[in-house]
């Protein structure tokens, strides 16, 4: 929280932004994952 606090907004977003992306191509992985190995479910 505190390295977090001393970075500027801008970096404060474009992190925030990259770990909204990571998190939702890990959703996707996810999916995929579950589409491929457990097809009936």
């Amino acid at each position: 929280m505190v390295l977090t606090l001393k970075k500027p907004p801008v970096c404060n977003l474009l992190t925030g932004g990259f770990f909204i992306d990571l998190l939702f191509s890990a959703l996707e992985f996810a999916y995929l994952f579950k589409r491929i190995f457990a097809p009936n479910n």
